[in-house]
């Protein structure tokens, strides 16, 4: 449908389209600020993009989904937080101590690099986060480096919860494999191989960028620092090491 000719046709849609030209142009112009992103909204708070017109017509005839992802599909330079990984950590915070913040951070930076990946995607933004929040959990839960089986555990048993089973393949896969080295080739069509590179880009503090712009990568880095996150990890491998001299690194698969 061309957006012009639904416009005619719902004349109650151009007061929404206007409104959302507006505020995108207003938040284009203020300085600094966050996009949030969650299970019930998308609030933009810093744009550098112009709004286009498939952004608008995208906002005003998408369903929920689309709406979520409509403000990544045209702006992927902007950095964003999470409602959903809010109420996730904020359930965990005595679990994870004094590595709150680091694994908090290293969540957000991931979530935000497969949001990037992912532009071009009609993707549900909460998987994305359940994924992230999850996928080294099982570090804390069972304090063990050989983490993966718990991690994918407690992700299963969230998902259950919350009626999500049909995410539980593709989110247990997720997390399962993204330590993987190699292109992972299985089900193309989910977000296993964004996720294994999202994850890579932090790991390598960006070294690895998979064509994500330098400027966006820089900007998630500094917006969540890394609070010793990989200071920890590396703590890890070396107990693990003299623990398990022939399986060092557990998680990591060709």
């Amino acid at each position: 449908m061309h957006p012009v000719r639904y416009l005619q046709d719902h004349p109650a849609s151009i007061a929404r389209a206007v409104v959302m030209t507006v505020t995108v142009i207003y938040y284009q112009k203020q300085q600094g600020g966050i996009i949030t992103a969650g299970s019930k909204s998308v609030t933009p708070s810093h744009i550098t993009n112009k709004p286009t017109i498939d952004y608008i017509f995208t906002y005003i005839i998408g369903n929920k989904k689309t709406r979520q992802c409509a403000i990544y599909m045209n702006d992927t330079t902007s950095v964003i937080n999470s409602l959903l990984l809010d109420e996730l950590f904020a359930g965990y915070q005595e679990v994870l101590g004094e590595d709150y913040d680091a694994y908090r951070n290293h969540c957000l930076r991931v979530f935000n690099f497969c949001c990037s990946l992912a532009r071009k995607r009609e993707v549900d933004l909460d998987k994305i986060a359940i994924a992230v929040f999850f996928h080294d959990l099982g570090i804390w839960t069972e304090k063990s480096f050989d983490y993966l089986p718990a991690s994918k555990l407690l992700a299963r048993n969230y998902l259950e919860k919350k009626g999500k089973g049909e995410w539980q393949s593709e989110i247990e896969t997720m997390i399962g494999e993204h330590h993987k080295l190699t292109r992972y080739k299985e089900h193309p069509e989910w977000l296993v191989e964004l996720f294994r590179k999202a994850d890579w880009i932090d790991m390598t503090g960006g070294l690895l960028r998979f064509k994500l712009k330098d400027d966006f990568v820089t900007d998630v880095l500094e917006a969540f620092p890394n609070a010793g996150f990989h200071r920890k990890l590396v703590q890890l491998a070396v107990e693990r090491f003299k623990s398990h001299p022939l399986s060092p690194l557990p998680m990591m698969k060709l």
